[in-house]
């Protein structure tokens, strides 16, 4: 497989929720306007980033592993590199 053609390629849907959500890949839509208050570690994922194209505005908090918070812009891609060494996902803005 191309890594390449892998990290533009959108996978599954993912719906806001006032909790932390899945990314689904390095690349997903997420809809709706709860609150994210984190993510979970996806299996197989070994750092790095992943971008998320919001469908809505929906707020992201700092409740668990994300260093700052924002709000997501509408068709604005969004994104997170992870820091092992803090622990969290630090946002694009």
């Amino acid at each position: 497989s191309n890594p390449a053609s892998e990290a533009t390629t959108v996978t599954t849907l993912v719906a806001s929720a006032a909790a932390k959500i899945t990314p689904s890949g390095p690349l997903f839509h997420v809809n709706g306007t709860a609150a994210v208050t984190g993510f979970n570690i996806p299996l197989g994922f070994v750092g790095g980033q992943f971008t998320i194209i919001p469908d809505a505005a929906f707020t992201v908090t700092t409740a668990n592993n994300v260093a700052n918070a924002s709000t997501a812009v509408a068709n604005v891609p969004l994104t997170y590199t992870f820091d092992f060494n803090s622990g969290k996902f630090y946002g694009s803005y």
